[in-house]
């Protein structure tokens, strides 16, 4: 997810900053500790730490042939491996209008992923 967000724009300080606000909802994670245990990763995605190599990242075709997830993993093309009970939910909890739930569901449907 982290090199999405910078594929699609996000610059390392939004980065940062994103993730930190999700990290700390965590009660056992406050500022601190996200910055000794997870912001150096975010850093080095950005090319500003560690071999400075400049990620990418992956494109449609990588994630979509990743092998099936399995207990506790979290990866892949959701318009792959989720039926279509799981897609609904995960975009009502996105806040998606049931119109918009219409829309991505066709494309599911339809195989557009």
């Amino acid at each position: 997810m982290g090199l999405f967000m910078k594929g699609i724009g996000l610059t390392m300080e939004e980065s940062l900053s994103f993730w930190k606000s999700e990290f700390t909802r965590k009660k056992d994670i406050d500022g601190d500790k996200f910055e000794k245990n997870y912001a150096y990763n975010i850093r080095h995605s950005y090319g500003a730490e560690g071999k400075r190599n400049d990620y990418r990242p992956w494109n449609c075709t990588k994630i979509i042939n990743l092998t099936q997830p399995g207990p506790s993993e979290y990866h892949g093309c959701p318009f792959k491996i989720y039926n279509e009970e799981a897609m609904i939910q995960m975009l009502n909890s996105y806040g998606l209008s049931k119109d918009e739930i219409a829309v991505v569901m066709g494309k599911k449907r339809e195989n557009l992923f």
